[in-house]
């Protein structure tokens, strides 16, 4: 009797009266998201059926329910179908469905068809379908009482990679998943432990390829092996993904060569917009941006951060070749975000000029170049251990190439750098750095080599070959002071000034090199050579102990200004052509500990160094951070 018993209305199925205008009385597929521990029935409906109303919960499918007479509540991740019935008559009016998924208890992908209907539905940019036994589905038409609803692009959903192998070997070219119209946008666990994803290709023109093409979701726990993008790929290509705008974290490319002819290419990531990356490597891969024009970005493990922080990211063995700002793990880091951990160990970096036409084009073994405005977070215990090489560039350095307002702490290199100019063993252009320390060889074929940086702090440290077609310094050139920095490496310029730790600072402010110690061999072919300085600045407490040769000026201590408290070993430095105004002293007097000339050692201090028999004073902090 529809005047008594059921309410009529259009679209929707005659509704009982005494519920008619609830959620439960109006069959719904849109599943309901709850947390472990939720009442179903309070978040399904807004009405409380109890014994009295004659309703109950009868669970259908799904298990860690708990089910009573009034109703269910959720023990655990479940995927699930709960039906409200008719207590008397047992009449099922009302289906509920939910969906309640975690990274305990995602959506399980089981092979390589599974994974290509994932992938053409989240393309689709429509809602699909998800069974319980584990399949995806385009419509829910025939299955009603089996399906749950999965939004568009996956939002907020999780899915896993079943424990198999994904073999793409049968795929000439991988469409990704997640396109520019249509986002990736919920959480896809790769199921690293259990998971291989090999022989993935992508042979097309293009933009936005990887395993994923394009996504503001999270990635994680992806290992992909042989992978091959070839060089048709034009901007944002990656093999895990080609532009990311969510988190990426402990992704591995092992033997793969990515390629493209265009902009952001990544060995895992071509551009990242925002979300963090973490514990992502590029293992013996190819990471190349073939000849071009002005094309942007190549990194080992990832091509552009615009904004995100990076961490325990490193790339092995892999060849990584680009034309400006090549990183072995970063290409380009831009923003405000720090880079902490991350590193390149063997392999090589370098570029593909045939020119000297782009000339500042920034090379680092870790990061090509990073910042572009003020406070650009900091680079934190990184290193470089990869050949990092450029015939044509300027700009190239064992750890960041080019470096704008951010701080650099705890980096060193060891391995070889090899630039057109500027070239650097830890970081070019500006940013203060700590605790920082080389000892590969630094080599500038066609102008001023350092060993550390351009500007300079404290408790720096080269021991490796400085050589400069032009200048060549030990530590630094540039408008800053120096403090308990040491230089133990031979620096040679061959048409230029030469110094154990710094050339003129740039700029009318007078800098001090205070406490800093040479023991290396300095020479200039044509022009001065200096222990410390070789232009302005205020020298206080410095000693050098190694051998100094000039042409037009040879300073024991400075070539320019007189220095203050400061000593030279007068055995190795019997003739020194300027006068400093240093004190000169025989090797006795300045080795050891109690022998140890009084006037100097009370020109370095106690705190700060350490006084061993039968060795120079050194700094105090070389024994208190690790160094290979």
């Amino acid at each position: 009797t529809p005047d008594r018993d059921w309410t009529l209305v259009d679209t929707l199925y005659p509704q009982i009266t005494y519920f008619a205008g609830t959620p439960a009385s109006i069959a719904s597929v849109t599943p309901v998201k709850l947390v472990e521990g939720e009442n179903v029935l309070s978040v399904a409906t807004d009405f409380l059926a109890d014994t009295n109303r004659n309703v109950r919960w009868q669970l259908v499918a799904g298990g860690g329910l708990v089910v009573d007479d009034d109703s269910i509540h959720v023990k655990k991740d479940v995927i699930g179908i709960a039906t409200l019935q008719d207590f008397i008559n047992g009449v099922a009016y009302k289906k509920v469905r939910f969906i309640l998924m975690s990274p305990e208890n995602p959506l399980i992908i089981r092979n390589m068809t599974e994974l290509k209907h994932f992938r053409d539905y989240i393309n689709s940019g429509e809602v699909f379908y998800y069974r319980i036994d584990s399949t995806f589905h385009k419509t829910n038409l025939g299955m009603e009482d089996e399906l749950v609803e999965i939004p568009a692009g996956g939002e907020e959903v999780y899915f896993k990679l079943a424990d198999t192998i994904f073999n793409f070997i049968d795929i000439p070219n991988w469409e990704p998943i997640g396109n520019f119209d249509n986002h990736f946008s919920g959480y896809f666990n790769g199921n690293s432990k259990h998971v291989l994803l090999e022989n993935m290709r992508i042979d097309s023109v293009g933009s936005y390829l990887g395993l994923f093409g394009y996504s503001d979701g999270t990635i994680d726990s992806v290992r992909m092996d042989s992978v091959v993008i070839t060089d048709k790929a034009e901007q944002y290509v990656g093999a895990v993904c080609g532009y990311s705008m969510g988190s990426v974290s402990a992704c591995t490319s092992s033997y793969g060569n990515v390629s493209s002819s265009g902009n952001w290419l990544g060995g895992l990531i071509g551009f990242c917009d925002g979300g963090n990356l973490t514990g992502l490597v590029h293992y013996k891969g190819v990471v190349k941006r073939e000849e071009g024009v002005n094309a942007a970005s190549t990194g080992g493990v990832v091509g552009y951060i615009r904004m995100g922080k990076v961490s325990y990211c490193h790339n092995d063995s892999s060849m990584v070749v680009g034309r400006n700002n090549v990183g072995g793990v970063i290409g380009y880091h831009y923003g405000t975000d720090s880079v902490k951990y991350c590193y390149t160990i063997g392999g090589s970096v370098s570029d593909n000029l045939t020119s000297n036409s782009n000339a500042n084009n920034c090379i680092g073994g870790v990061i090509g170049q990073k910042g572009a405005q003020s406070n650009s977070g900091r680079i934190v215990n990184c290193y470089n251990e990869g050949t990092v090489v450029s015939a044509h560039t300027n700009y190239v350095a064992g750890v960041v190439g080019y470096n704008n307002y951010t701080s650099i702490q705890r980096c060193y290199n060891t391995a070889d750098v090899t630039g057109r100019d500027a070239v650097y063993g830890i970081v070019g252009y500006t940013g203060g750095v700590t605790f920082a320390f080389n000892k590969g060889n630094i080599t500038a074929t066609g102008g001023t080599a350092l060993g550390i940086s351009a500007n300079m702090s404290s408790c720096c440290l080269n021991i490796g070959n400085v050589t400069g077609s032009g200048s060549a310094y030990g530590m630094y050139n540039g408008n800053s002071s120096a403090t308990l920095c040491l230089n133990a490496g031979r620096i040679v310029a061959k048409n230029g000034s030469a110094s154990g730790i710094c050339n003129e600072p740039h700029g009318t402010t007078v800098q001090t090199i205070k406490k800093c110690v040479n023991v290396g061999e300095v020479i200039s072919y044509t022009g001065a050579a200096s222990a410390f300085l070789n232009g302005n600045g205020a020298l206080v407490g410095n000693y050098n102990a190694g051998r100094v040769n000039g042409v037009t000026k040879t300073g024991a201590i400075s070539c320019l200004k007189p220095a203050t408290d400061s000593y030279y070993d007068r055995q190795m430095m019997p003739n020194p052509t300027f006068q400093d105004y240093s004190n000169a002293l025989p090797t006795a007097e300045m080795i050891g500990d109690a022998g140890i000339n009084a006037g100097f050692r009370a020109s370095l201090g106690e705190d700060d160094w350490i006084y061993q028999e039968g060795m120079y004073p050194r700094p105090l902090w070389t024994d208190t951070v690790s160094m290979p």
